[in-house]
C-alpha cells in the first residue's frame, strides 16, 4: 500500500507542477494581451494626432496663401 500512496503523491506533485505552469503561461498571455491593447490604443491616438496635424497644416497653408 505504501507504494500506492507514494505513486499517488508523485502524481499529485506532477499535477500541481502542471497547474502552476499553466497559471504562469496564462498570466504571461494576459500581460501580452494587455500590452497589445495598450499599443493599439496608443497607435489610434497617434493616428488621430497625425490626422489633426495634417488638418491644421492644411488650414495654415490656406491662411498663409490669402
Amino acid at each position: 500500500m505504501t507504494a500506492y500512496y507514494a505513486a499517488i503523491s508523485k502524481r499529485n506533485k506532477q499535477v500541481a507542477s502542471l497547474v502552476a505552469q499553466g497559471r504562469q503561461k496564462l498570466a504571461e498571455a494576459n500581460r501580452e494581451t494587455s500590452l497589445g491593447r495598450t499599443l493599439d490604443a496608443t497607435s489610434r491616438m497617434i493616428s488621430a494626432s497625425n490626422a489633426q496635424i495634417s488638418k491644421l497644416t492644411t488650414q495654415r497653408a490656406s491662411i498663409a496663401s490669402v
